[in-house]
C-alpha cells in the first residue's frame, strides 16, 4: 500500500510541477513583457508559436545570440516596422544563431539587426535555416565574411529586406561576402530585397561585396 501511494505521489508531482509551455508571448526592451528577455521567451514557447517584440532597442544578455534550440518558431515585431524595433548587438554577439537543424519555418520579421562584430554574420545559420522577412541588417563587421548573414550547411529565405553598410575585412586572410555569404550546399532564395553599400576587402583578396555564393543553389530576384 505504501509503495502504491508513493508511486501515485511521484506521478502527481511530475504532472503538476512540469515546466509550463506557453503559446505566444510578448517581450519589451525594458523587460516588462511576459518574460524579461527575448531568449527567455524563446525558451518558454512551443514550436510554431511567436515571440512578439514591442518597439524599441533590445540589447545585452538574453537579447543577442538568440538561439531557437531546434524549434521552428517566429520572432517578430508587433509593429512590423524594422526601423522601430532593433536588436543592437553592440559589437559583442550575433543577433541570431541557429545551429540545430531548424528549417525555413523559423522566421524573423519586422526587425533590425545591427552592430555585430566577429568572424561571421549578424545572423548566423550553421546547420540551421531561417526565413527573414521585412528586416534590416546593417552596420555589421566581419573579419571572415558574410557580415550580415553567414549561412553554411543551411538555407536562407529572404524577402523584402535591406542589407546595407556591412563590411567584411581582414588585413591578411581572404574574406568572402561583404553582405551575405552562402556555402555548404543547401538551397536559398533572396527576393524583393535591397543589397546596398556592402564592402568586402583584404590584403589577400576578397570577393562578393554584396553576396558571395560558394556552392548553394540560389534563387535571386532583388
Amino acid at each position: 500500500m505504501k509503495t502504491s501511494f508513493g508511486l501515485f505521489a511521484i506521478v502527481f508531482l511530475a504532472l503538476f510541477t512540469a515546466v509550463p509551455v506557453f503559446s505566444d508571448v510578448t517581450i519589451a526592451p525594458d523587460g516588462s513583457g511576459d518574460f524579461p528577455t527575448i531568449q527567455a521567451g524563446i525558451l518558454a514557447i512551443a514550436a510554431g508559436e511567436t515571440v512578439w517584440l514591442t518597439d524599441g532597442t533590445f540589447t545585452g544578455t538574453g537579447n543577442i545570440e538568440l538561439d531557437f534550440g531546434g524549434k521552428d518558431l517566429t520572432v517578430r515585431s508587433i509593429s512590423d516596422d524594422p526601423s522601430l524595433c532593433l536588436i543592437d548587438c553592440e559589437l559583442i554577439g550575433h543577433g541570431f544563431y541557429l545551429h540545430t537543424d531548424e528549417t525555413i519555418a523559423s522566421e524573423i520579421r519586422g526587425i533590425t539587426v545591427l552592430h555585430w562584430y566577429g568572424g561571421d554574420g549578424g545572423v548566423l545559420l550553421y546547420h540551421g535555416a531561417m526565413t527573414v522577412t521585412n528586416c534590416i541588417i546593417s552596420e555589421c563587421l566581419s573579419d571572415y565574411g558574410g557580415a550580415s548573414v553567414y549561412c553554411a550547411y543551411g538555407s536562407l529565405v529572404m524577402s523584402d529586406c535591406t542589407v546595407s553598410d556591412n563590411t567584411s575585412y581582414n588585413d591578411s586572410d581572404e574574406v568572402l561576402g561583404g553582405g551575405i555569404y552562402l556555402n555548404g550546399g543547401g538551397q536559398s532564395s533572396i527576393s524583393s530585397s535591397a543589397i546596398l553599400r556592402n564592402i568586402c576587402y583584404s590584403e589577400d583578396g576578397g570577393a562578393g561585396g554584396g553576396i558571395y555564393n560558394e556552392d548553394q543553389f540560389i534563387s535571386l530576384l532583388v
